[in-house]
């Protein structure tokens, strides 16, 4: 499946104005139908009862990343801290584990407050409830910028879906180094703060990498908030096939753009729907798909640790 859809790819990548032309001239009748169904109103179109569900699967999506995001932060401060007390825990294997154990702690902390969302069931009101809604869309722009749109600008985005040889011997080597390293570094100079530090900038490494994949993947269920806008909901159904080609050929100058559109439509799109027009029955599905991307990113850690 995946070499057929590779092949796809390089058709798109030999032929990027034929096929985004294509897509774009067989998006515009259904936006057009649509268009005329809703009296020519775009605002009636985007607030349209038929938006909600893809808006849910959409949104869905876009929270599970973003708990994954989550561990990768929490990674990402986890290796700041001790670099930062490297000092401190130098020689001292008791000092070492405290810190170890207060950064379980946080931790369970991070997976807590989505179960205790979750399983509570409860609901913030007023002026925190509104906090509550806006870190949300916050954390929906924040995953768009960092996974898409900043790659797309700085020419950088290529999410892998199968690591060939080269790739898999390169890892190989680098955890062998980096084993022999800490060895060094524990035993003959003590220096557990910067053990540490550098074995949760692998941990991070490694979650950036599975969301880099599923960035790639999930792209197209992520844009399935397109639906009022077809022409742009096709245009990324050939992008997406055009990221299965990308280690043959990178997105070119206007691909980046058009991945840059479609992004920044769907964040609006969501944002608009997310703050005005979403019954309170979806937290349930936000909150478990957050929650999973917390907790699955969070026993993938867990397991780079106690192998580590």
């Amino acid at each position: 499946m995946s070499g057929q859809l590779q092949n796809i790819g390089k058709y798109v990548s030999e032929h990027p104005s034929v096929s985004y032309l294509t897509a774009l001239v067989l998006g515009l009748f259904p936006f057009l139908y649509m268009m005329w169904l809703n009296n020519w109103s775009f605002s009636a179109l985007i607030m349209a009862p038929i938006m909600l569900l893809p808006s849910l699967l959409s949104g869905v999506v876009m929270r599970f990343l973003s708990g994954v995001g989550i561990m990768l932060t929490f990674a990402t401060v986890c290796s700041f801290l001790f670099s930062f007390a490297s000092g401190f825990v130098k020689g001292s294997k008791r000092r070492a584990k405290a810190i170890r154990i207060l950064v379980g702690v946080l931790m369970l902390s991070v997976g807590a407050y989505p179960i205790y969302k979750l399983v509570g069931g409860s609901t913030l009101a007023g002026t925190f409830g509104l906090l509550e809604d806006l870190g949300a869309i916050l954390g929906i722009w924040s995953l768009i910028l960092s996974v898409y749109i900043i790659p797309a600008i700085r020419a950088r985005y290529q999410p892998e879906f199968d690591k060939g040889f080269v790739d898999e011997l390169k890892e190989r080597v680098g955890r062998i180094r980096h084993s022999l390293w800490k060895g060094y570094q524990s035993h003959i100079w003590k220096e557990y703060g910067k053990v540490y530090a550098e074995e949760f900038k692998s941990y991070q490494q490694s979650i950036a990498e599975i969301r880099n994949q599923l960035s790639g993947v999930l792209l197209l269920p992520i844009a399935i908030v397109l639906l009022p806008f077809p022409f742009l909901m096709a245009i990324l159904v050939v992008l997406w096939l055009r990221t299965f080609s990308l280690d043959d050929e990178p997105l070119k100058t206007g691909e980046r753009g058009l991945l840059i559109l479609v992004s920044v439509t769907v964040i609006l799109i969501e944002t608009v729907i997310l703050l005005y027009f979403v019954p309170e029955a979806y937290s349930f599905y936000f909150n478990v798909a957050y929650l999973l991307g917390v907790l699955l990113s969070m026993v993938y850690l867990g397991l780079l640790i106690i192998r580590s």
